[in-house]
């Protein structure tokens, strides 16, 4: 079975059970405390000291990525002009995030980022692969 990047909850193996093995998905980042990048892991430690539990999904990393690309954006534009801000963004490269790097291309409002393949393995999240588009299609 293949899925997408809201198949990362803790229900896939909990409710799955072993009918959820050898399931693949994409996400943002494997969320793994002890698998995860070095960003990840730092991400799933304060996020459990704020609020008491792991993230449940790769979606709170990509809201946090959110803010600090967009703070980035208007400290690179010196400014808090829409205009300035947008143009900064789509001048973005190698933006490194919890959930990866982020880049645009020229032209493209869809950032270039990484994509994380999960595998469920013995009942475990487990890296299956991280690729890079090299394009990305128009929506």
């Amino acid at each position: 079975m293949i899925g997408g990047d809201g198949y990362d909850g803790p229900e896939l193996v909990g409710v799955g059970g072993t009918g959820a093995e050898n399931v693949y998905f994409t996400t943002h980042s494997l969320m793994d405390a002890s698998l995860g990048t070095a960003k990840v892991k730092a991400f799933i430690a304060a996020y459990k000291k704020e609020y008491g539990h792991d993230p449940e999904s790769a979606f709170a990393a990509l809201g946090y990525d959110a803010i600090y690309l967009m703070a980035d954006a208007i400290k690179r534009a010196g400014s808090a002009s829409s205009k300035a801000i947008r143009d900064a963004l789509a001048v973005t490269k190698g933006f490194d995030g919890v959930t990866g790097s982020v880049s645009y291309q020229p032209g493209q409002r869809i950032p270039q980022k990484t994509v994380t393949i999960v595998a469920i393995k013995n009942g475990k999240y487990t890296l299956g692969a991280q690729v890079v588009p090299a394009k990305v299609p128009a929506p």
